[in-house]
């Protein structure tokens, strides 16, 4: 009687697996640890943070048309001859992270002085006009980690502005008028985050303020602001 072959120590052989299973079994790793990359990305940062930006802002609708029908909301009919769009914006904020996705911030706005000139209708004088903006701004933050260091975030929530559009000249009867404005007006935002030190972050952002001002008191524009800025977590 002939007596069955020994196995060997660890049991029956697993059977060969064929190259091309084994290249689906490396294809399907790869992806899916290519897309637990956001989910497993982790911010280090303590919750709270406090930060500030600056960069260029820029008025979108104060064209020559807008200032002049402010001006002449103000009793000085005028053709705007030369108009200044861009400005410089700046920015503090203060925030709260309430996991990896989501957070809430609170800041202050100066979105920028815009100069205009121009001469008045009917009357010898020219009239140097400046237009400012200011807001105090509440939002809303989602957050998409992608590594511990960067991350993109987008924001939107609602701001109380204030404008003023302001005129001083060698027209007849004063020599400077002002009219201003407040209003609440929605923002959005988008950005990226580098976390360069545990509690030091660099930050980039694109914001838009909608509908800032009165079209006849002190013009009406959307203002666009570039800003690159740091914030401090605690």
């Amino acid at each position: 009687m002939q007596s069955p072959k020994p196995h060997g120590a660890g049991g029956p052989a697993a059977p060969a697996r064929s190259p091309r299973a084994a290249m689906c079994a490396a294809l399907v790793g790869l992806v899916s640890g290519g897309w637990a990359i956001p989910a497993q990305a982790q911010t280090i940062q303590p919750a709270d943070y406090v930060g500030v930006s600056a960069g260029r802002a820029r008025a979108l609708d104060m064209g020559h048309d807008s200032v002049s029908r402010a001006l002449a909301g103000q009793g000085l009919p005028t053709s705007t001859d030369a108009v200044d769009q861009q400005a410089t914006g700046w920015k503090v904020f203060a925030g709260h992270r309430f996991g990896p996705n989501f957070a809430v911030e609170g800041g202050y706005t100066w979105l920028g002085r815009y100069d205009f000139h121009g001469q008045i209708i009917a009357d010898p004088g020219t009239v140097n006009s400046q237009f400012k903006a200011e807001s105090i701004n509440a939002f809303a933050v989602g957050l998409l980690p992608w590594t511990p260091e960067f991350e993109a975030f987008a924001k939107a929530g609602l701001g109380f502005w204030r404008a003023k559009l302001s005129a001083n000249g060698t027209f007849a009867g004063r020599s400077s008028r002002a009219e201003s404005a407040r209003g609440w007006s929605p923002i959005l935002g988008v950005g990226l985050q580098y976390h360069f030190a545990p509690q030091w972050t660099l930050r980039a952002e694109a914001e838009r303020f909608f509908n800032i001002g009165k079209a006849d008191r002190t013009g009406r524009t959307e203002i666009d602001l570039y800003s690159l800025g740091v914030q401090y977590h605690f």
